[in-house]
């Protein structure tokens, strides 16, 4: 369960703890060193204030409550295979910038230092810093005569990216090609029909990966006017809006299409459902994850893997990560967002015969934001850029879903049959949306 605070305002201190449990001891040490005996902690630091000790334990109980939400364990995770993870995901789902990024890696890599230093037992050893030398100014350094060396040694905080501090203006390279797509697509299938639907579904949609997990099989207390494929076809219902917590943990809304709810019956709850309904009755529901999470026969889940447990983030991350490494190059679950919102913009242009330009930002911006669930500008000029440098390179028509070519020979039918629908399904759906 989450760690909540509680304030020793006699000592200035923070107490993590557990709601209906005890205090989160190693957590509570660190805290009390990091304010009080900082030496403790690493050498040369010094005492913080009050809301930079917040800050610091509202970075380390994020790291936590992350772990504890995906059935980790806080002194069997390791680097590489855990918070390196966590990392990138932070990057490529969550949108963070790379500055937000460091700063919470840079308070877990001292974190887990202090356990070591407190003989702790825990097994994530970050990957040493770089040290990188800076020249001083040496006229207004009273004491560089003093020193061989006037050069400020810096340390580097190498668990992030260095990449990511750059800042892009546009999202040329988080864009796949269709190409890209139909490989991605039938790799996806091929491990879990599953994960495919939930990518086409994402596609189509612009969801984050935590927002596509939270669709709802039927009708429930948050989204109480929720319809099957079948009942909004029998209704003549073309789009239906889905409420869900998005990142930051506030409510956003969505549309979706009729369409995307037409693949997910017919290449996924038709074909696949029953079956996997069957097994997380009769398997799922009897193993320890489940009775960890107190998952009941009352839990619906729409999104259920071949072996009957409910898909989960890390699950998706972890067969976008296999895609990439049996394809041969990046793709993460975020660059479907990026890829039908580079369409949904292009459409909109092609429709209104109109050429893209940052001055229309402000009229583009007040549609997109409402199915990207993003109030920033910025973020819609990003687009406009993207669109309009792919097609100055002569990249956009590669990038298009157009004419359904030739596909992959090697693939199955059904494979090609489902990416065919789907495609045909996107389709439709962008062209819609004039």
């Amino acid at each position: 369960m989450p760690i909540k605070f509680t304030y020793d305002n006699t000592e200035g201190l923070i107490i993590p703890y557990f709601e209906g449990g005890g205090v989160h001891t190693e957590f509570c040490s660190y805290l009390a060193c990091r304010k009080k005996y900082p030496y403790r902690v690493g050498k040369n630091l010094k005492s913080v204030s009050s809301t930079t000790l917040k800050n610091i334990a509202y970075r380390v109980k994020f790291l936590i409550d992350l772990l504890e939400y995906n059935d980790l364990e806080l002194h069997e995770i390791t680097f590489e295979d855990d918070i390196q993870k966590i990392i990138n995901s932070l990057h490529e789902d969550w949108e963070w910038s790379g500055e937000s990024i460091r700063l919470y890696a840079s308070t877990w890599r001292q974190f887990f230092d202090f356990l070591t230093i407190d003989n702790t037992l825990h097994k994530v050893f970050f990957p040493p810093k770089n040290t990188l030398k800076i020249d001083t100014d040496k006229d207004n350094d009273f004491l560089s005569h003093t020193r061989r060396d006037s050069r400020l040694a810096v340390e580097q905080e190498t668990s992030v990216n260095a990449k990511w501090m750059i800042h892009n203006d546009d999202y040329c390279d988080e864009v796949l090609s269709m190409e890209q797509y139909w490989k991605l697509f039938s790799c996806l299938y091929e491990m879990d029909p599953v994960f495919a639907v939930m990518a086409s579904s994402m596609l189509q949609t612009l969801l984050r990966v935590g927002g596509i997990i939270q669709f709802p099989l039927t009708a429930t207390k948050q989204n109480p006017q929720w319809k099957r494929f079948a009942e909004m076809k029998r209704d003549n219902v073309e789009s239906q809006r889905l409420k869900f917590v998005n990142k930051g943990q506030s409510f956003e809304k969505c549309m979706v299409h009729i369409h995307t709810m037409d693949i997910i019956d017919s290449q996924y709850l038709r074909p696949c459902y029953q079956e996997r309904k069957r097994l997380f009755v009769e398997k799922y529901l009897n193993s320890k994850h489940a009775e960890k999470k107190k998952i009941t026969i009352r839990n619906e889940y729409l999104w259920l893997n071949k072996n009957g447990a409910p898909v989960t983030i890390e699950m998706i991350q972890s067969a976008f990560r296999t895609a990439s490494e049996t394809l041969g190059f990046r793709v993460h679950p975020h660059m479907l967002r990026h890829t039908g919102a580079t369409h949904l913009l292009w459409r909109y242009a092609k429709a209104n015969g109109i050429e893209l330009h940052e001055s229309m930002a402000g009229d583009i911006h007040s549609w997109l934001k409402y199915q990207l669930c993003h109030s920033d500008l910025s973020t819609t000029k990003r687009y406009i850029k993207t669109v309009h440098r792919l097609k100055a390179t002569s990249l956009l028509s590669s990038m298009l879903p157009g004419q359904i070519e030739e596909l992959e020979t090697s693939m199955g039918k059904d494979v090609i049959a489902s990416y065919k629908k789907a495609m045909e399904a996107h389709n439709e759906y962008m062209g819609g949306h004039k």
